[in-house]
């Protein structure tokens, strides 16, 4: 790598670059979950994590891997024809979702409703519910995907064996969601779906890295998160 932050080891920058990627989005969420109540710093918190995710990789490719581009280059043919993999994956793993409502889970996950509505109000969103959470699914899919696969994905399928970069880069992208499931559902039923959310990680990357590009990953997260939306939906309104 070439030119990026001279006198400073190659593998210097590169832990420097995927660390904090790995480490801070789960942070965050201890933050905004766990750790704090107040409405308003819950809210500043979680919008900082955001936007670190957008920030981060742009400030970590331009000064410390020294890697162009910045973004993922559109290609339309190859974007076009990654879609039809990204929908049928996103049905699927929106049945399998929809499946486990059908298992005792689904008692086990109402139970949570309380915790979810409070949390919601804190967030300050339950009036506007499916407009946030269908311009959420869009955006922050693409973020998540630039963020977790093409940046912290690629950045370690640069220097490791790909089993080892496909691993390592859905367990961080897993480590907040396990907090989040901990906080509704407790830590055993947390590191569940946390799993479920690695395995989901997983089958992105593996897109990516067969079909080089972000769209199909992405269109098969929107769905996902629409699943997980009428999940949450559905807790919100149980009585």
């Amino acid at each position: 790598m070439p030119g990026a932050s001279k006198g400073t080891p190659d593998g210097l920058r590169w832990l420097a670059a995927v660390l904090p990627a790995a480490c801070v989005p789960v942070l965050a969420s201890l933050l905004y979950f766990q750790w704090l109540s107040d409405a308003v710093w819950v809210q500043t918190v979680y919008l900082a994590a955001k936007a670190f995710t957008v920030v981060w990789p742009v400030l970590a490719l331009a000064l410390l891997l020294d890697r162009r581009p910045l973004l993922p280059a559109p290609h339309w043919p190859r974007d076009l024809r990654a879609l039809p993999m990204g929908l049928l994956s996103g049905l699927l793993i929106v049945a399998a979702l929809l499946a486990l409502l059908a298992t005792p889970l689904n008692a086990l996950l109402d139970t949570a409703a309380p915790a979810v509505r409070e949390k919601v109000a804190t967030f300050g969103i339950g009036e506007h519910y499916w407009a946030f959470a269908v311009g959420f699914s869009v955006i922050h899919a693409g973020i998540e995907e630039y963020y977790w696969r093409w940046f912290l994905f690629g950045s370690l399928r640069r220097r490791l064996p790909a089993g080892a970069a496909h691993a390592l880069a859905a367990v961080a992208f897993a480590a907040h969601h396990v907090v989040v499931g901990a906080t509704f559902f407790g830590l055993a039923l947390g590191l569940l779906l946390g799993a479920c959310v690695a395995a989901g990680g997983v089958i992105w990357s593996l897109m990516l890295a067969r079909q080089d590009t972000l769209a199909g990953a992405w269109l098969s997260h929107i769905l996902v998160d629409l699943g997980l939306a009428y999940v949450g939906y559905r807790l919100l309104t149980a009585y």
